[in-house]
């Protein structure tokens, strides 16, 4: 007896001899949706048209063989879960070996049995449902983590930023800017960093102040420029952030963490400079973590367009004067020159960003891709 939901169910039949095709329909036909191809070439076009359910493969077709049309469907990503059985005149030992190694699920033999062919199909559909179904489950959990995950980093940037009284689309702004500075970058230079590495490094971004918590408020929230005494222990925030975040690492050694990894990187060394004067361990080039470099730019560029209690905000256009041609406090020769020439050729767009009324709002209006607030 056919279980509930089978009906809706696609089964490509994959053979060049028509009295085969007519046997298995007669079979099948009157509980699943049937498709048919009478070469590889055909059937595989037809699994990247429409993934069916269920694949029932000849053992021998006029382009390829079975085992090859087996091979393509488990090499790409959409199609390689569809279980196929492969159909033969006869049994053989080797075969079957040979079928098993690239993804033969199982095998039918002829002459075809109609109980055994509605029995074995079934089961495999059974146990497809199944696995998807898990799959589907493990996504919806780890969506969840995600979702946790990153709420929990926003908190602490949240946190850090209200002692420091700036404002949530600080955080959004920067984690923003970052994102598509790096894709900026990638496009330039893939070999620094994988692609897959973008979005966790634009959302430890968001923790690269996180060591403020650590600064007295009387340095911290102080109106007018910090004395030397107080400016080195607000240098202490790029040591005291890194080793909160590597002490949050190191408890969760046995999972992934790859934005904690990054947290690390960019915390301790958003203030190192390309020409080694920055602080706190005096990198010099390529020594700091490109994570850490584009954070450099991007938390200048900020700082400069946000007021501050002992700043106004700077327009767009001083802010980018300041970058590019310094102004006894920041200079060029601070940031990575690859880095640099990036974020001038995403000036525009920041500028858009920057000056929008809500950016938070700009940025989803546009469909631009960061994504800390969901």
């Amino acid at each position: 007896m056919m279980q509930p939901g089978m009906k809706n169910k696609t089964i490509l039949i994959v053979d060049d001899v028509i009295d085969n095709i007519d046997i298995l329909i007669g079979i099948l036909g009157n509980d699943y949706r049937i498709r048919v191809a009478t070469t590889g070439r055909e059937a595989l076009d037809q699994i990247r048209r429409e993934n069916p359910d269920l694949i029932l493969l000849d053992f021998m077709l006029p382009d390829m063989s079975g085992y090859d049309v087996c091979r393509a469907v488990k090499a790409e990503e959409e199609s390689r879960g569809i279980p196929v059985l492969l159909t033969s005149s006869y049994a053989n030992i080797q075969n079957e070996e040979a079928g098993l190694r690239v993804g033969i699920i199982d095998f039918i033999y002829e002459p075809f049995i109609p109980e055994l062919v509605q029995i074995r199909v079934q089961n495999h559909l059974n146990l497809y449902a199944k696995h998807k179904e898990l799959e589907d489950e493990v996504e919806r959990r780890t969506r969840k983590i995600q979702q946790v995950q990153d709420a929990m980093i926003a908190s602490f940037a949240f946190m850090t930023e209200a002692r420091d009284q700036e404002t949530g689309d600080h955080i959004f702004r920067t984690q923003h800017y970052y994102e598509l500075l790096a894709e900026e970058i990638y496009a330039h230079r893939p070999d620094l960093f994988p692609f897959e590495a973008i979005k966790p490094m634009a959302l430890s971004s968001t923790l690269h102040d996180i060591g403020k918590i650590g600064i007295s408020d009387n340095i911290l929230l102080k109106r007018g420029p910090l004395t030397f005494e107080e400016f080195e222990i607000m240098k202490e925030h790029t040591t005291i952030g890194g080793e909160i975040l590597r002490k949050t690492s190191e408890y969760l050694a046995n999972q992934t963490n790859d934005f904690l990894h990054y947290g690390v990187e960019i915390s301790s060394c958003h203030h190192e400079k390309w020409d080694g004067s920055g602080y706190p361990m005096g990198l010099k080039g390529e020594e700091i973590p490109i994570s850490a470099r584009i954070m450099a730019i991007i938390d200048v560029y900020d700082a400069l367009r946000s007021e501050r209690p002992y700043k106004p905000s700077f327009s767009h256009e001083k802010s980018i004067s300041i970058i590019f041609e310094g102004d006894g406090r920041v200079e060029p020769v601070h940031f990575d020159p690859l880095v640099l020439q990036c974020f001038e050729n995403l000036s525009p767009l920041l500028e858009k960003i920057s000056s929008a009324e809500n950016p938070s709002q700009y940025i989803k209006e546009n469909a631009l891709s960061c994504q800390l607030s969901g």
